[in-house]
């Protein structure tokens, strides 16, 4: 059962076909058991209260600065309040899976900010070639789109490849792969 925590019954129309128990948000604690909050950012105070509960803040206009600092108060995901019902999904589900998930342009952006750090070539090693030049593309940044069309392959390939390349690397999502290649 996924509890989500809003004001905005917008969400709750879009996952109206999935087992979701809705509380609206007011003053009172929020239950830890939690295995996700979805809130407008104006109740992240309230929300970083509980560390336990998996937090996935959407906004209106997400941007850089509002992402960043999200993070480091402990929030799982952040993203547009009006993603489309499929990427809200993906959102849950990463999140659900221990892993964080941030809108393409703000983990792009992330995996930029460390583009003057050395690659680790050694956890490159038990890749194969394929994989090593999708992990590269991923370390300079680039959305799945842009390395199926770098590498001359489909999305559906690329994601195959980070599949494994996760799974190799003992890593969950692509911005902890950039971070270890850049160890």
């Amino acid at each position: 059962m996924i509890k989500i925590y809003t004001q905005d019954q917008s969400i709750a129309k879009r996952l109206d076909d999935i087992e979701v128990a809705y509380t609206f948000l007011k003053d009172e604690a929020l239950d830890t058991n939690s295995l996700f909050i979805c809130v407008p950012t104006e109740h992240i105070e309230m929300c970083t209260a509980y560390p336990d509960v998996k937090i996935l803040v959407l906004s209106a206009n997400p941007n850089f600065n509002e992402g960043m600092t999200l993070l480091q108060k402990g929030v799982r995901g952040y993203g547009n309040l009006y993603m489309q019902k499929v990427h809200l999904l993906q959102a849950l589900s990463t999140i659900k899976n221990n892993a964080v998930w941030l809108y393409p342009e703000l983990m792009q952006s992330l995996i930029l900010l460390g583009t003057n750090a050395v690659v680790n070539e050694g956890a490159l090693e038990t890749l194969s070639t394929r994989e090593r030049e999708v992990a590269k593309e991923i370390e300079k940044g680039a959305s799945n789109k842009e390395i199926a069309s770098a590498l001359g392959i489909t999305e559906r390939t690329v994601k195959a490849h980070l599949s494994h390349v996760y799974e190799k690397l003992g890593v969950s999502d692509r911005l902890a792969l950039a971070m270890l290649l850049r160890k």
